[in-house]
């Protein structure tokens, strides 16, 4: 069973990684911007000590990336 990542908000939304609610990458390798799809179409921002704690528990993904599995998903956690 693949695991499930839940993010809180600042404002209270709680969104698990997965189809409706992707983990985007932005930025370059340098300066990574890691995004989280909300709703519509707002997407929050992964705080830095998140995101290095999703890159300490990444595997290689189908690509060969360092990725994530949530809800089904690969996320690939490098732009």
């Amino acid at each position: 069973m693949d695991d499930a990542i839940t993010f809180t908000t600042n404002v209270g939304d709680r969104v698990t990684a997965g189809p409706d609610h992707a983990i985007v990458m932005r930025g370059t390798a340098e300066v990574p911007r890691p995004y989280v799809h909300v709703r519509g179409g707002l997407e929050a921002l992964i705080d830095r000590k998140t995101f290095y704690r999703l890159a300490a528990a990444a595997d290689p993904g189908p690509d060969g990336r360092a990725a994530v599995r949530s809800g089904g998903q690969s996320f690939a956690l490098e732009p």
